[in-house]
């Protein structure tokens, strides 16, 4: 608690000094944010296996995650969060693909943009690991 209370305290007085930013430089760093409860590590849509893929974290274990369009609210699934934390959505040939996600627990969401991988050209494709085609 004292140390909570001194470092409170240097925050104060330097941003006295400093004119209010550095208590609001503190109030938003890494250290004094809360722990995020839910967030979306990867949102990837890939065209060529016309797969879309949405994983994240939550605290909220044993739970199920709602994962929605974040523009039209549109439930896009849902996905059962594991007991190390961890829950994923994958989804194949999807009706369609949003640009940008909403996934909801308990009261929790985080909102992601979904990256499209686009489908390589025939003659990428066939080149591969191998060299150009001759």
């Amino acid at each position: 608690m004292r140390e909570w209370r001194s470092r409170v305290s240097r925050v104060l007085q330097k941003s006295a000094i400093l004119g209010g930013a550095a208590l609001a430089l503190w109030a938003a760093s890494p250290a004094a944010a809360a722990p995020e409860k839910l967030a979306i590590t990867s949102a990837v849509y890939k065209a060529e296996r016309s797969e879309l893929r949405i994983e994240g974290r939550c605290k909220h274990v044993d739970s199920i995650v709602l994962v929605r369009d974040a523009t039209t609210k549109k439930l896009i699934g849902s996905a059962a969060v594991r007991a190390d934390g961890v829950w994923m959505l994958k989804i194949r040939d999807p009706n369609f693909v949003p640009t940008r996600t909403r996934a909801e627990c308990d009261g929790a969401r985080a909102e992601c943009a979904v990256e499209t991988l686009a489908v390589a050209s025939p003659a990428v494709a066939a080149q591969g690991a191998a060299g150009p085609i001759q």
